[in-house]
């Protein structure tokens, strides 16, 4: 037998209507008009571990006999949703406080097509982490012109040895330097001679998913397993 728990108002009240009906689970789910009791119980469980309410799950529920009292499921419900929001405000700054803390400066290459041709083998192959190079850890105690020196000569090494080009998103037409984390962006030419300067963001992780499972990201350089 499955012991079941959960730590939100929505997940507690729906494990009260259960032990209150006296039924098991499969039972239960079926009671409330699941004919596939899989799919019933996949939804209970996702409400009991902190997922958003399952708006079928819960219509079915209401209209059977055993709805529970619509205000103190619908108080239940927005307890739920309250705390979730809050888990993802703090899940979210610690986030960013997590890559602020990790961030390296690094310079990145701009290609000319805005999304890739085949973006299964492009994040496979490594995404973005391909065309993206960290500096020396001292790069930011350098000054502006020892820093321009070292880009003039790093940035065309790194052209040459991509052949210009990226996979799946073509011709390398520029660079982009970022010294901060949450500051601007310094628009290079090929040469490494600094162009223009605006805020944007580093190019856009690429994930891989099977049957929506997530197998890795690619952020900044680096590939992660999930």
């Amino acid at each position: 037998m499955v012991h079941r728990t959960s730590t939100y108002p929505l997940g507690k009240l729906l494990l009260e209507i259960l032990r209150n009906a006296k039924m098991t689970i499969q039972p239960f789910v079926l009671s409330i008009g699941y004919r596939n009791p899989s799919k019933g119980i996949r939804a209970f469980d996702g409400m009991l571990a902190g997922g958003y309410p399952n708006e079928v799950f819960l219509e079915r529920l209401r209209s059977s006999e055993l709805a529970p009292d619509e205000h103190a499921l619908q108080e239940a419900i927005d307890h739920t949703l309250q705390i979730l929001d809050e888990e993802e405000r703090v899940a979210h700054r610690a986030l960013i406080e997590g890559e602020r803390a990790a961030f390296r400066p690094f310079f990145e290459a701009v290609p000319e097509q805005e999304s890739p041709s085949q973006i299964c083998f492009f994040a496979l192959s490594g995404g973005h982490s391909r065309y993206t190079h960290y500096l020396p850890d001292a790069f930011l105690s350098w000054s502006l012109a020892e820093q321009y020196r070292y880009l003039a000569v790093r940035i065309p090494e790194v052209f040459v040895a991509a052949g210009g080009r990226t996979l799946f998103m073509g011709a390398i037409i520029a660079y982009r330097l970022f010294r901060q984390y949450d500051g601007p962006a310094l628009f290079l030419s090929v040469n490494g001679k600094p162009l223009w300067q605006e805020h944007a963001r580093p190019l856009p992780d690429a994930t891989i998913k099977i049957g929506g499972k997530q197998l890795f990201r690619v952020t900044n350089g680096h590939r992660f397993a999930v």
